[in-house]
């Protein structure tokens, strides 16, 4: 009986190394003699005839099954994902060398590419699927689109509230803050978050390690990854999170700040810090209350203006460059709408549009067309009709009768598209009339949302949004 070495070049598939392939029965068209010592175990099956019987050769071991990983999962639009295809033989082994063909049950929805890379593209559920010798295995993917009602810019972050009231925050890509509340309000500070839900119960995340989340608790720097109840009992209409401190306005009026008080910014008379909420001092009923960098300022129910805190640039608006450990009047027989305290300057707009700024002037962040500190409210130049304004880091923005923004100082940007900004650090945040969030400024924390963190000086839309 004669014995042959036989050679099949479509035996096995190109690429399916020698620990891959295993003895079985093959199909006997096409074979050709060949010398066993030319064959490639790599990428051909060697196969030996016994007479006119059944061809038996090497070939590569079956496929048993296909996962892949994440097997389900949530992303925002505009998002990519890359999934990971595993293929195993029978008993668990994992062949690492096989082909896989990707593949998406509706890419209006999502795409996934060769590599199985998925790209977002519109809001709805999709199946990838991954297949390879014709097993199969699938992910299921669900696309969310995020419509926004307002956002707040934080030092290091961002927020925003979306129309079913849930809370996301980025660096770089939006995430759902844990805890199912729904809030009413939100507020970003340096490296802590505070909001109101329905209710009027306070919640605050983040850092705490100053007692800036009003828990009861001095934490580590690592502070609270969810959201944790602002002790007291008392019920909130809003509250605003500073650098290191935090205040709030009750639904009677009064209010009241947490958190670090080394400079009196808590209000309360003392300069010891607290991590629970106090009374700020003075018996006065607010409208609004603002925490800033190391200082804090409220609008009464009269419309005079208050701040107290630190005061090196004449920041408190009382005149002096005085520190002030309950509040002071802001110089002036000014009503006020509203106050935003940023780093150690103010600015507000008044009852008759108008908006002034005092404090350090630095780049030009009051707005006066000087780079004079000011100790008393000054006039923004320009002649403008103010809805809004926001005090940074070191430049101001505001919104005019027209919806249109205008910003000044440090970094300078001017766009027309917000009805309402945000900003304490070196980034400001807008959302437009058709609730479209952007960001722009320093993005080295990812702050900006749009997936990068770099520094940009236009607005960019921030991810996950129609």
């Amino acid at each position: 009986m004669l014995l042959g070495m036989l050679y099949n070049p479509a035996g096995v598939p190109a690429g399916v190394p020698e620990d891959e392939l295993t003895m079985g029965q093959v199909a006997g068209a096409g074979w050709t003699e060949l010398s066993q010592t030319e064959v490639d175990p790599a990428s051909h099956a060697v196969a030996a005839a016994i007479g006119g019987f059944s061809i038996y050769g090497v070939m590569a071991i079956p496929v048993a099954a296909v996962t892949v990983s994440p097997a389900s999962a949530a992303v925002l639009r505009g998002q990519t994902l890359a999934l990971h295809a595993t293929v195993m033989a029978a008993g668990g082994r994992t062949l690492d060398h096989r082909a896989v063909e990707w593949s998406s049950s509706n890419p209006s929805v999502a795409t996934v590419d060769g590599s199985g890379v998925l790209t977002s593209v519109a809001e709805g559920t999709v199946t990838v699927t991954a297949r390879s010798d014709q097993v199969a295995g699938t992910a299921a993917i669900s696309v969310r689109v995020l419509d926004f009602v307002s956002v707040t810019a934080g030092g290091e972050h961002s927020c925003g509230l979306t129309t079913s009231g849930d809370a996301w925050c980025w660096g770089p890509t939006p995430v759902p803050v844990s805890g199912g509340l729904t809030f009413t309000k939100l507020d970003a500070g340096q490296e802590h978050t505070c909001g109101v839900i329905a209710s009027g119960t306070a919640y605050c995340f983040g850092r705490g390690d100053d007692g800036q989340l009003g828990n009861g608790s001095f934490t580590s720097d690592v502070g609270f990854l969810t959201p944790v109840l602002v002790v007291g009992g008392r019920t909130w209409t809003a509250v605003s999170a500073g650098f290191v401190h935090t205040c709030g306005l009750t639904s009677d009026g009064d209010a009241y700040c947490w958190g670090n008080n080394a400079l009196g910014t808590l209000g309360d008379g003392s300069t010891t810090s607290s991590a629970i909420p106090v009374l700020v001092a003075g018996g006065i009923k607010f409208q609004s209350v603002s925490a800033g960098a190391w200082f804090s300022c409220g609008v009464a129910l009269d419309g005079r203006g208050y701040c107290w805190g630190y005061n090196p640039a004449g920041n408190l608006g009382d005149g002096t460059t005085q520190d002030h450990h309950v509040p002071a009047p802001i110089a002036g027989d000014l009503v006020w709408r509203a106050i935003s305290p940023g780093a150690n300057y103010a600015c507000g707009v008044t009852t008759d549009d108008h908006a002034y700024c005092w404090g350090t002037n630095n780049g030009g962040a009051l707005g006066d067309g000087s780079t004079t500190d000011r100790s008393v409210p000054t006039l923004v130049s320009g002649g403008h009709s103010f809805l809004s304004i926001s005090a940074d880091n070191s430049h101001t923005c505001g919104i005019v009768a027209d919806a249109s923004a205008y910003c000044w100082g440090g970094n300078q940007l001017g766009q027309s598209v917000s009805v309402s900004l945000s900003g304490v650090g070196a980034h400001t945040c807008g959302i437009t009339s058709g609730n479209v969030v952007y960001c722009w400024g320093a993005g080295d924390r990812g702050q900006l949302g749009n997936g990068s963190f770099n520094n940009v000086t236009l607005p960019v839309r921030v991810l996950g949004q129609r």
